[in-house]
């Protein structure tokens, strides 16, 4: 991701410069510009992919604990998720929609440990 974004970028301004024909700027200081405005927009490329990836882990996390409350019947256990792998869960929680899935995992707990 990092390269297509270096190699796009700075693709892209160094030919949008170079055709404008500009005659101040020599081939080297805008090869240089470029090359920087393309690493810039590389590292923003490769952090957007690392959020998306730390999102799909925290959605995949979610759909596991949810399983494993459903098929857990006796409190104590329901009590130890909660304790333990929900606090996981909220710790990697990152925005509303993950803080909303926590919040409806807290209530499913709290009401199943109320009726069981």
């Amino acid at each position: 991701m990092f390269c297509f974004g270096f190699l796009f970028t700075g693709t892209f301004c160094f030919f949008l410069y170079y055709f404008l024909a500009i005659p101040e700027l020599p081939i080297s200081v805008v090869f240089k510009l470029s090359l920087a405005i393309g690493t810039l927009c590389g590292l923003i490329f490769m952090l957007m992919q690392y959020q998306i990836n730390k999102s799909d882990r925290f959605w995949k996390l979610a759909k596991e604990f949810e399983e494993k409350v459903y098929s857990t019947n006796f409190i104590v256990d329901l009590e130890n998720l909660y304790k333990n792998e929900f606090v996981e869960l909220k710790n990697k929680a990152q925005g509303t929609p993950h803080y909303y899935e926590c919040q409806r995992l807290a209530t499913l707990i709290t009401a199943k440990i109320k009726y069981i």
